[in-house]
């Protein structure tokens, strides 16, 4: 999935000068790594686990660092007076993602 801005045509890459989701990813996956503890309920286990099996990733901290790296991507486009949308094939927008806050 790629984000882009709402002014721009979407296509299958960022718009120029857009974030690189990738190097943000090697940001968040360079060593040394820190440990927290979360506790979580049985939904958001399932959820996790089930997001682990479709995306193919080898744990459930993968997802969640995946998840921080494209709100990261969504919180930035919002401050540079972006949106967030998800659209069809034919570039018609289907929903806008809003974020709190």
């Amino acid at each position: 999935m790629a984000i882009h801005a709402a002014a721009e045509p979407l296509t299958s890459h960022p718009p120029a000068g857009a974030p690189n989701e990738l190097s943000f990813r090697e940001e968040l996956n360079s060593k040394p790594y820190k440990t927290f503890t979360v506790s979580i309920d049985a939904k958001f286990d399932r959820v996790l686990n089930d997001l682990k099996v479709a995306l193919g990733k080898p744990s459930r901290a993968e997802v969640c660092r995946l998840a921080v790296a494209l709100l990261k991507l969504a919180v930035d486009a919002r401050a540079n007076g972006q949106k967030v949308v998800i659209a069809n094939n034919d570039d018609v927008v289907i929903k806008e993602i809003l974020l709190p806050g």
